[in-house]
């Protein structure tokens, strides 16, 4: 097939699918993910988000991998600093991740970059990391189970029953573009979902109702909770 050069952006990509051309700007991108300070790892990491699954490839993801598996360390190094001493002053090369929300963002879109590549290999990292959903949805058929398995831990809190939630019911959710879970991946999901919708966690009795429903199949709208539970969890009831 005859290759077309197109330039997008800055970006050199290949419009037989290729992919992401390590040359040129492109190669100054991926030099700053491994090499540049925060700033310049902040920039390449927005300039490479924008990109589509089908324009990057292998070399790209696998750097963003590595960048965001050696932030998560820094992350951790700097979280274990603050917890010992809230006001303590952060190493230089950690000073950036004081910033929660400018960091915040850049982990997302970091993660984004990773769950394009759709290889599971990267998922545990990405789930780990607790980032959008929607980046967890790109894995696919690999996440669901994963994700079921966080729904379903009696270790786990609410709070990460409620992220498992909006992964499932993002993935049971009808869309042009993206991942939707269908056969025996979509009935795994409703029945988890049904399965904690019944449970004693109000929160997440309520969150596993909504993501059901999410669905639009017929045997989502017609389930019914054990309301009473719900209730007796949500004012404290005892049975």
């Amino acid at each position: 097939m005859k290759k077309t050069i197109l330039v997008v952006t800055g970006l050199i990509l290949l419009s037989s699918g290729v992919g992401f051309a390590a040359g040129g700007e492109g190669a100054e991108h991926l030099a700053k993910l491994e090499k540049g300070d925060f700033a310049e790892r902040e920039k390449a990491v927005v300039m490479l988000n924008r990109h589509k699954k089908k324009t990057l490839d292998k070399e790209v993801y696998a750097t963003a991998a590595d960048l965001l598996e050696k932030e998560t360390e820094r992350s951790r190094r700097a979280f274990d600093l603050l917890m010992e001493d809230k006001d303590a002053e952060l190493p230089e090369e950690l000073s950036y991740i004081k910033d929660e929300k400018r960091f915040g963002k850049y982990m997302e879109r970091l993660g984004a970059i990773v769950s394009k590549s759709g290889d599971g290999s990267y998922l545990p990292l990405v789930l780990n990391n607790r980032l959008d959903p929607r980046s967890i949805v790109n894995f696919g058929d690999d996440a669901v189970d994963p994700v079921i398995n966080i729904l379903e831990d009696p270790g786990a809190g609410s709070h990460e029953k409620e992220y498992a939630l909006r992964i499932l019911g993002d993935m049971l959710r009808p869309k042009k573009d993206g991942y939707v879970a269908g056969g025996g991946k979509r009935n795994n999901i409703k029945e988890a979902l049904k399965k904690s919708a019944s449970g004693d966690d109000f929160s997440v009795a309520r969150g596993s109702v909504k993501a059901l429903r999410m669905s639009g199949d017929k045997d989502a709208k017609a389930f019914r909770p054990d309301m009473s539970k719900m209730k007796r969890s949500r004012y404290g009831k005892k049975k």
